[in-house]
């Protein structure tokens, strides 16, 4: 994600520039970075959960790993209730942070895992995608995730040719920002383009003329 993720944001600035808006790409793009943004907090919020079930079971319950847990979801918790409501309420009655070691329930990573897995195809994602918490074992809980194979992530390529990989400002080998524009101009991938007229250039402090 870390590779892709900048690209698709430069993408779709590109074609947020472009005359006339490219409104097909930038609504790729959105989607595309919604689903990466779904995938880094429903991993954080499934390691978390893991760490709590198994402090549960050592009777050394973590108030800190349950908070964590429950913040990571609730980062995300809306946008997938919106995608599957029945998975997101599953989720949020077994991570609820009002819950203490003798209500939670004993298997409540399980429920959650497998409420998110089922959410998998309304979010665009897969099991391959989101992977498993590198210490649990994929059998955990009874059985690997299932979920139908999801559509690819895009690749996302700048009207360049360029892949668009790395932050703006830079090149994919670059360890420091190599493009810097004048007043009177913003950077575009790795360009300076004219500042488009009747825009506010935050380096003049008003519109753009």
């Amino acid at each position: 994600l870390n590779e892709v993720l900048p690209g698709m944001f430069m993408r779709a600035r590109e074609a947020l520039l472009s005359e006339p808006i490219d409104i097909a790409v930038v609504e790729e793009m959105s989607l595309a970075i919604y689903r990466c943004i779904a995938i880094t907090f429903i991993r954080a919020a499934v390691k978390y959960a893991y760490k709590v079930q198994v402090s549960i079971s050592d009777d050394s319950y973590s108030d800190k790993y349950h908070a964590e847990g429950y913040t990571y979801w609730r980062a995300m918790s809306a946008n997938i209730a919106d995608a599957n409501e029945t998975a997101a309420r599953m989720v949020e009655a077994s991570l609820m942070w009002t819950l203490s070691p003798a209500t939670l329930a004993v298997d409540m990573y399980c429920q959650a895992k497998h409420a998110l897995e089922a959410a998998y195809p309304s979010l665009g994602l897969d099991c391959s995608m989101v992977g498993d918490f590198k210490d649990s074992d994929p059998n955990f809980c009874g059985s690997r995730c299932s979920a139908p194979e999801a559509s690819p992530l895009p690749v996302a390529k700048l009207s360049s040719g360029e892949s668009g990989q790395g932050c703006v400002g830079m090149s994919s080998e670059a360890t420091e920002v190599v493009t810097f524009c004048s007043v009177g101009e913003q950077a575009v991938g790795t360009e300076c383009q004219q500042c488009r007229v009747g825009w506010y250039n935050a380096q003049e402090g008003g519109t753009c003329t």
